[in-house]
C-alpha cells in the first residue's frame, strides 16, 4: 500500500490536471471565430463561466479579451478587461498587479468620462487595501465611490460598497457602523449574491467573537443564498467557515469532512490563499486529533501546494517570452544594421551637396551680419537703458509688496487671537472641528465664543467683505458682540443680535453704509440640554439618528437692511450624538468642478451626511478634501468657515 503522503500527491494532482483538461483549446477556437467583435463576445462570457471554476483560465480569458478590446479602439471594452484581468489577480492574491489592472481601468473610465465606472474601480481598490490591513485607506476610497453612486443614483452600486464598507468597519473595530451596513444590504438587495456574502461576513464576526452558535446559523443561512453553487469560491470559502465552527464546538467528525472538501475545492480554483488557508486548518485538525504525523505534513505543505498550482505555468511562460524576446531582439538588430549601413551611403551624398549650399549662405550671412550687428548695438544700449528703469522700478514695487504683506500678516496676529480656541469649544462638547480657511491673509469670516452665567455662546459669522476691509469689519463686530455679552450682561441671543445691529447702525450706517455680517449665534444650557439660537441668513444644521434637520432662520442681516423687526429667539433640545453644524456660505459658494459651477448648500448637506458617523477631525480632512478636489486650479471664492459640534 502507498504511503498516506504519496497518495494525498496523486490525488492532487489528479484533480489538478483534470480541471486543466477540461478546458478547450481556446485558440483554435477563437481562430474560428471570424469577427473582432465576437471574438471579444466569447472571451467575456468565457471568463464569467471559469471565474468561479479555475481562476487562472479566467486570467488567460481576460488577458485575450484585452487583446480584442485594443483592436477595436473601444474604451469602455479596454476599461472592462483591465477590471477583468484585476479580479483575476485578486482571487489569485497578486495584490500589486491587480492594483496595476485597477488603476489602468479607472484611467480609461475615466477618459470616456464613466463615473460609475470610476467608482467600481475605487471599490476594487478599496479591497486591496483591506487585504493589506490598510482600512483607514480602504474607507477613504469606498466613501468617495459611495459618493458618486449616490449622485448618479446607482443603487446597485451602492448598495455593493456599502456591503464591502461594513467589512471595513467591521476590520476597524466600528461593530455599530459595521452592523448598520449589513442591515442596510439585507433591507435593500435582492441579490442573492450580496446576501450571502453578507451573511457569511457577519458569521465571521461571531466566530471571531466565539458566538460559535450565531456564526454556524450565519454561514448556513449564507449557503441557502447560493443556489446550485452558482458562486464556487465563495462556496469553498463558506464550506470552510462552517467546518471552523464545527471545530471550535468539538465535532471533529463534520470539522474534518468540512476541512477537505473546502481543500479539494479550493485546488480546482487554484486558490493560492485558499489552498494554504485550508491546509493550516487541516494541521490544527490533526494537532488536536493527536495525528501529529498528519499534522506536521499538511503544515509543510500550506505553502507548497499553493505554490504548486502555478509554478509549472509560471515557469512555461517565463520561457516561452524569454525566447520570443530573444528571436524579438535579434531580427532587430539585423533591421538596424541594414538600417545604418543605408543612412551611411546616403549621408555621403549629402554631404556633398550640403557642403556647396553652406558655403555660399555662409558668405551672404557674414555681410549680412555685419549690416545688422552695427543697428543692433544702437538697439541694445537703448534696451539695456530701459531695462535698468523697469529692473529698478519692479524692485521698489516689490519692497511696497512686502511692506503691504507684512502688514497684514501682523493684522493676522491682531485677529487670531480673538478667534475662538478649539480646546476652549471642547470644554462643552465631547468632539468637535474647526475649518477656517480665509480667501486671504485676514478674513471676514470669525467664530467666537464667550461664557455667562453657566451657559456657552458661540457664533459663525460673515462679516461684509474679505481680506482687510472684511477683517476691520469682524474686529467691530467681535467687538460690539463682546460688549453685549460680557459687558450688558445680554443672556438671549436674538437681543444679543439687536443691541450689535443697534451699535452698526449708530457707528458706521449714519454716513449711508450696510455693513455688517450674517451669522449665527448659540446660547448651549448644559444643565438642561438645550440650545437657544438666533440666525441672521443661516441656517444651523443637525444630524440626529441618520436624518438632517435644518433649522429656522430671520431673513435679514446683523446691520441696516430693508426689515428693522427684531431677530427670533429659537430653540431645540439637544440630545447624546447630535451633530450641530454652524457655517458661512463660502464653502457652498466656491466654484469648480468640470463646469465651474458653484459647488451649492445640497452638496454641503450630503457631503456632512455621508462623513458625520467619523470622528470630528476625520470629517474635518474629508470636507476640506472635498473642497480643494471641486476648487481645482481656480481662486478660492470667499472666506470658508464650519464648525462641528458631536453633544
Amino acid at each position: 500500500m502507498l504511503p498516506k503522503r504519496i497518495l494525498y500527491l496523486l490525488v492532487s494532482a489528479f484533480l489538478f490536471l483534470g480541471s486543466v483538461s477540461q478546458n478547450p483549446n481556446f485558440d483554435s477556437i477563437l481562430n474560428a471565430i471570424p469577427k473582432l467583435e465576437d471574438k471579444y463576445d466569447y472571451c467575456h462570457r468565457q471568463i464569467y463561466t471559469y471565474e468561479n471554476l479555475n481562476t487562472a483560465t479566467a486570467l488567460l480569458l481576460s488577458k485575450k479579451k484585452l487583446q480584442f478590446a485594443k483592436f477595436l479602439n473601444d474604451k469602455a471594452k479596454i476599461a472592462g478587461s483591465y477590471n477583468d484581468i484585476g479580479n483575476q489577480y485578486l482571487d489569485l492574491s497578486n495584490y500589486s498587479e491587480a492594483l496595476s489592472n485597477y488603476i489602468e481601468s479607472s484611467l480609461y473610465y475615466a477618459s470616456i468620462p464613466d463615473s460609475s465606472g470610476i467608482a467600481d474601480e475605487y471599490s476594487n481598490i478599496s479591497l486591496i487595501y483591506s487585504y493589506k490591513e490598510d482600512n483607514e485607506t480602504a474607507k477613504r476610497f469606498l466613501l468617495r465611490a459611495l459618493r458618486i453612486y449616490k449622485n448618479n443614483n446607482n443603487k446597485k452600486g451602492y448598495v455593493s460598497t456599502v456591503m464591502a464598507l461594513a467589512d471595513v468597519c467591521r476590520d476597524l473595530n466600528q461593530i455599530d457602523s459595521a452592523f448598520h451596513c449589513y442591515n442596510y444590504v439585507i433591507r435593500n438587495s435582492k441579490d442573492s449574491t450580496d446576501l450571502l456574502v453578507v451573511y457569511n461576513n457577519m458569521g465571521l464576526y461571531f466566530s471571531d467573537i466565539n458566538n460559535v452558535d450565531s456564526a454556524l446559523y450565519l454561514y448556513e443561512l449564507s449557503n441557502k443564498y447560493n443556489f446550485g453553487l452558482k458562486n464556487k469560491h465563495n462556496y469553498a470559502i463558506c464550506v470552510g467557515n462552517i467546518a471552523e465552527c464545527y471545530f471550535k464546538k468539538d465535532d471533529l467528525p463534520k470539522a474534518l469532512s468540512g476541512y477537505l472538501q473546502a481543500l479539494e475545492l479550493s485546488m480546482q480554483l487554484q486558490s493560492p490563499d485558499l489552498v494554504q488557508t485550508n491546509c493550516e486548518s487541516l494541521a490544527a485538525y490533526y494537532k488536536k486529533a493527536r495525528k501529529f504525523d498528519s499534522a506536521f505534513y499538511y503544515l509543510e505543505r500550506a505553502k507548497t501546494i499553493s505554490d504548486s498550482l502555478d509554478v509549472h505555468d509560471s515557469d512555461l511562460k517565463l520561457s516561452d517570452v524569454k525566447s520570443g524576446f530573444d528571436r524579438e531582439a535579434k531580427d532587430k538588430e539585423l533591421e538596424i544594421k541594414k538600417l545604418e549601413n543605408e543612412k551611411k551611403e546616403q549621408e555621403k551624398k549629402d554631404m556633398k551637396i550640403i557642403f556647396i549650399i553652406s558655403s555660399v549662405c555662409l558668405l551672404v550671412i557674414i555681410g549680412f551680419a555685419i549690416t545688422r550687428y552695427k543697428s543692433k548695438q544702437k538697439s541694445y544700449n537703448k534696451l539695456k537703458a530701459l531695462n535698468d528703469e523697469v529692473t529698478l522700478q519692479k524692485t521698489l514695487v516689490e519692497e511696497k509688496q512686502q511692506e503691504i504683506v507684512d502688514s497684514i500678516t501682523y493684522a493676522q496676529r491682531i485677529q487670531k487671537p480673538l478667534l475662538a480656541k478649539e480646546e476652549w469649544i471642547k470644554k462643552y462638547f465631547s468632539d468637535c472641528f474647526v475649518l477656517f480657511k480665509p480667501k486671504a491673509i485676514v478674513s471676514g469670516d470669525f467664530y467666537w465664543a464667550a461664557e455667562l452665567n453657566d451657559k456657552f455662546y458661540l457664533a459663525v459669522c460673515d462679516s461684509t467683505g474679505h481680506g482687510v476691509p472684511g477683517a476691520f469689519m469682524s474686529l467691530l463686530n467681535i467687538g460690539f458682540l463682546s460688549e453685549a455679552i460680557k459687558e450688558k450682561r445680554i443672556e438671549k441671543p436674538n437681543e444679543v443680535f439687536n443691541y450689535v445691529r443697534n451699535r452698526l447702525i449708530e457707528s458706521i450706517s449714519d454716513q449711508g453704509q450696510k455693513d455688517g455680517f450674517d451669522g449665527c449665534l448659540i446660547c448651549y444650557d448644559k444643565k438642561k440640554s438645550k440650545i437657544y439660537y438666533t440666525a441672521a441668513h443661516c441656517t444651523p444644521l443637525v444630524i440626529r439618528n441618520d436624518e438632517m434637520l435644518e433649522m429656522d432662520n430671520d431673513k435679514m442681516p446683523v446691520g441696516k437692511g430693508e426689515r428693522t423687526e427684531s431677530f427670533t429667539l429659537y430653540e431645540f433640545d439637544v440630545k447624546a450624538n447630535d451633530r450641530i453644524y454652524l457655517y458661512t456660505d463660502g464653502y457652498s459658494d466656491q466654484f469648480g468642478g468640470p463646469k465651474g459651477k458653484k459647488f451649492k448648500y445640497k452638496n454641503l448637506k450630503e457631503v456632512l451626511l455621508s462623513e458625520y458617523i467619523n470622528k470630528m477631525n476625520k470629517q474635518k480632512d474629508v470636507i476640506e478634501e472635498v473642497f480643494e478636489e471641486w476648487r481645482g486650479e481656480l481662486e478660492q471664492t470667499d472666506d470658508v468657515t464650519i464648525v462641528g459640534l458631536k453633544v
